[in-house]
């Protein structure tokens, strides 16, 4: 039996996909806090037609390709400064910690906003955690002037008395494995059993604000992946019409 067409088949469909993750990253190229995917291509179980000899080479016919995983890049994306004391960027590891009260995500998507009770909200209206529940900022107490974030995610309020009162402490945590996140939409993440389970940060980030961090999509390479893998889905549906006009020839020799 004519196996090239379903080897060549699976190469289509692995390029296909890979395409999709391509044009998922280009797509998110102006998403705040978004990190890039790269795909990762693995080997089909191969035909073996003979087996190896003492004096011979085993006779292997490879079976075509598929997409075996995608891992999440973190590397560290632009900062972006926006003058909008609600913004915050982590510049180093870490995420963020958000909760709806019920469930809580992780991002490093940092555009969030002060709800009408003062709480450091997201622009789903997740909460901000800090290191002893939600960050709230009393926006209505006498003679506050406005808040200010130190490197160290601590918050404080500022009045016009020259006083400042600590609000909190955003909490900032990471995961042992960053590549098993969940990604679950809204520029959130949520923690799978390979990622492990958050661990707060003490040090080896700092907390910028009035500033975003930008996409780490790189268009250029993605550019040149997306030329790479429509070529190869090209070649592929070639190789499934040559296959089958062979295949068809060899039947009209039969009969």
């Amino acid at each position: 039996m004519d196996n090239s067409i379903f080897t060549a088949v699976s190469g289509a469909l692995s390029s296909q996909s890979a395409l999709d993750v391509v044009a998922n990253n280009i797509s998110n190229v102006n998403t705040t806090g978004f990190k890039e995917s790269n795909p990762t291509f693995a080997d089909v179980l191969s035909q073996e037609l003979s087996f190896a000899t003492s004096r011979t080479n085993p006779l292997q016919i490879g079976a075509g390709s598929k997409l075996d995983s995608t891992s999440l890049s973190f590397t560290q994306g632009p900062v972006l400064t926006t003058n909008d004391p609600t913004d915050f960027a982590i510049s180093g590891s870490g995420f963020f910690v958000v909760s709806d009260g019920t469930n809580t995500y992780y991002t490093r998507d940092g555009s969030f906003s002060l709800d009408s009770n003062g709480n450091l909200v997201t622009a789903d209206g997740l909460y901000v955690q800090g290191t002893n529940g939600n960050i709230n900022i009393d926006t209505t107490s006498k003679n506050f002037v406005n808040f200010t974030v130190k490197p160290d995610g601590s918050v404080y309020s500022n009045f016009s008395n020259g006083q400042s009162v600590l609000d909190g402490k955003i909490m900032v945590v990471d995961f042992i494995n960053k590549n098993a996140l969940i990604n679950v939409g809204g520029n959130n993440f949520s923690p799978s059993v390979n990622s492990g389970n958050p661990v707060a940060l003490s040090n080896g980030y700092s907390i910028i604000q009035n500033a975003l961090e930008g996409s780490n999509t790189d268009l250029a390479t993605q550019m040149a992946n997306l030329i790479d893998y429509e070529r190869t889905y090209q070649v592929n549906a070639q190789a499934i019409t040559t296959s089958d006009s062979m295949l068809q020839t060899a039947i009209g020799l039969i009969v």
